[in-house]
């Protein structure tokens, strides 16, 4: 029996990626596979077991998706529309000020007077902007380079973004350029910089980092004069960033930015979120250190992922669409969901006619195209909440990337291989039987419709892979199944986790996230100390919303609901809100409802219906008006994760 090099990871337990990778090395056949084969006459034969009675882990999955394009394409406003289907959260982009090698459609013609703007705000870039907003997708540009007025002369490689000559009236005027292109948009994210370990001076010096402290805390003022809510980023950072500067070997780059930034503001008041570009590997070690420096300034400020792109993708001669690197995204992107400090990451290459494109361009034709790399990680985003333990008979290469949930469970397989390939999956440990399979193929050249599988005694399915083929399988209900995405109800507003300041300790924060795929909230809190938070708001709202409680087994069912608190602001009403609770526990402490800006008027006790690992409830909602609801978790003696499933009715 040849080894097949059916590409699977099988995720068992909260690994890093180096643990990841290990998991996916080849395990010889041995004469115990033979009993395994085959289902289909001439063709090796494959198993593996699921056993999804509890989980082996619980990635905070699906809002952290987003997509990263300069805007040196001229076609990018048309292909954010490519959106509609796989639901970013954002969208990250380059406003590249000092540009000396393309064009930058968002900066043309040159708006810039020595103390002003000159001309209307930028068409290409309004047009951008309302297809983001009209896809739900938020936009975080990175602020690169002084603008033309404060630019230093002759910029060329590796000093590409130099220090403005001015840094104060540079961000003065980069500033009046946010207000004339962005006027009266509230909360907004930039991010300052881009590299700066090479791009400011060419090489990672202390007189750079004190250039970036310098950058960073200037435009900052600036922009708050204009937008006190912004969020700041800060700067791109890449691994060269962790070379130690060469004024004192024992520090890097990366340790004396943050150093000289603490010394002109409090740096976990200062810094917003650290983002980072990746495409030549060292992320995890970019990862870890840059959390290690967070923690010695006692910040929470997450972690971006502003452009990234698998190094096997980057590298110069590589396959850049194909099986093998959807393998690649798939990898990487659930190291990244299953890490809790990313809040999000910007896949490099979103559109263009390049190779590496995930919706590419024809220039020619004048239209769009998705490749392998999209459909994998669309699929991937249809794998149920929990990763199972998935046990792997001798035979092939690698593993599967799994996942389940209450209704559903779901395998993600690519097959590399020049043969096709036959998985036989058996399901251990599930409530009830399934009653329907579906399949869904893709490959470098389509993406196929679901199809139905044969489906052996509700938990037993076998899946024939073509060549250089990849597919998704899910096992559930009919009314699961069908379209495999939930249509997500048009008086949504908005979906997002928050964070809690103010008289909230920063060190105790959960975590919150929004499934925008399927409409459901995921909430993980360590210990009874941390608190998470989500929001929504609902547009007209009608009598009642259903919440349905759902934790990853029956046994812990009970502490989710305890757990978990739901508050209702009417917007007429400010500050005032509404407190539901399913099992009369107490509301949050005043502290943190001081931290909301939250003032508690009534707090009612729910009927809830259990039904195994979910609960049910009904919250009333003032009927026609415009109101948030808030969703807290807090007070859970133990790890807890749980998802929260919306659903508005008469």
């Amino acid at each position: 029996m040849q080894t097949a090099t059916i590409l699977i990871a099988a995720l068992v337990g909260s690994v890093g990626l180096t643990g990841w990778t290990r998991s996916a090395q080849a395990v010889h056949a041995d004469a115990s596979a033979s009993q395994h084969r085959p289902v289909f006459a001439g063709e090796d034969s494959l198993a593996v077991v699921v056993d999804v009675s509890q989980p082996q882990a619980n990635p905070l999955i699906k809002s952290k998706l987003g997509f990263a394009r300069a805007t040196s394409f001229e076609q990018l406003p048309e292909s954010v529309l490519g959106f509609k289907e796989i639901k970013p959260s954002v969208f990250c982009s380059e406003l590249d000020f000092d540009d000396v090698e393309g064009r930058n459609y968002a900066l043309e013609p040159d708006p810039f007077l020595v103390d002003g703007i000159k001309g209307s705000p930028n068409s290409w870039l309004k047009r951008l902007e309302s297809n983001l907003r009209q896809q739900g997708v938020e936009p975080f540009y990175q602020i690169i380079g002084a603008p033309r007025p404060f630019q230093q002369k002759n910029i060329r490689r590796p000093a590409i973004h130099p220090t403005p000559t001015d840094i104060s009236r540079s961000a003065a005027l980069t500033a009046k350029w946010i207000e004339a292109n962005f006027p009266g948009d509230q909360g907004r994210t930039w991010l300052l910089w881009n590299e700066p370990s090479h791009t400011l001076r060419g090489a990672p010096t202390t007189a750079a980092a004190r250039d970036m402290a310098d950058i960073f805390s200037a435009y900052r003022k600036e922009i708050k004069k204009i937008d006190a809510g912004a969020n700041l980023g800060y700067a791109a950072f890449i691994a060269h960033s962790l070379k130690n500067v060469p004024e004192q070997k024992s520090i890097s780059f990366l340790e004396r930015v943050f150093e000289l930034t603490h010394r002109r503001e409090n740096f976990s008041d200062s810094v917003d979120l650290i983002n980072i570009n990746s495409y030549f590997g060292r992320i995890n070690e970019m990862v870890e250190t840059t959390n290690m420096l967070l923690r010695k300034y006692e910040s929470r400020a997450p972690l971006l992922l502003s452009q990234f792109a698998p190094p096997s993708v980057a590298e110069k001669d590589s396959v850049k669409n194909s099986i093998e690197s959807a393998y690649e995204y798939v990898k990487y992107y659930d190291y990244f969901v299953s890490h809790p400090s990313i809040s999000h990451v910007c896949f490099s290459y979103w559109s263009g006619p390049s190779r590496q494109a995930f919706y590419r361009f024809d220039p020619r034709r004048r239209d769009f195209k998705f490749g392998p790399n999209y459909h994998a990680l669309y699929l991937y985003q249809q794998l149920p909440l929990w990763r199972p333990k998935v046990d792997i008979l001798p035979g092939f290469y690698g593993a599967i990337v799994a996942g389940y949930d209450d209704d559903q469970v779901g395998f993600l397989t690519f097959n590399t291989s020049s043969q096709s390939r036959v998985l036989n999956f058996k399901i251990k440990g599930a409530a009830g039987p399934y009653r329907n399979a579906k399949i869904i193929y893709f490959n470098s050249d389509m993406r196929s419709e679901a199809e139905p599988l044969h489906l052996k005694g509700g938990a037993e399915v076998s899946v024939k892979l073509p060549a250089k083929n990849g597919a998704l399988v899910m096992l559930g209900d009919d009314d699961v199944l069908n379209g495999l995405v939930a249509k997500v109800d048009p008086r949504i507003l908005f979906r997002h986790g928050f964070y809690f300041r103010g008289a909230h300790n920063p060190s105790q924060q959960g975590v919150t996230y929004y499934d925008r795929m399927r409409g459901y909230f995921v909430s993980q809190t360590e210990n009874e100390r941390d608190l998470a938070g989500g929001v929504f708001g609902v547009q007209g709202a009608p009598a009642k919303l259903r919440l349905d409680i759902e934790a990853s087994d029956v046994k812990k069912i009970d502490s989710a609901v305890s757990c978990l608190n739901f508050y209702v602001r009417n917007r007429r009403s400010s500050n005032q809100v509404e407190g539901f609770h399913a099992t009369g526990a107490k509301p949050l402490s005043r502290d943190r409802m001081d931290a909301l800006g939250f003032y508690l008027v009534n707090f009612s006790i729910l009927k809830v219906v259990r039904t195994g690992n979910v609960a049910s409830t009904e919250i009333p909602l003032p009927k026609g008006e415009d109101v948030d609801v808030y969703l807290t978790q807090s007070g859970c003696s133990s790890q807890l994760q749980t998802r929260v499933k919306t659903k508005l009715s008469q």
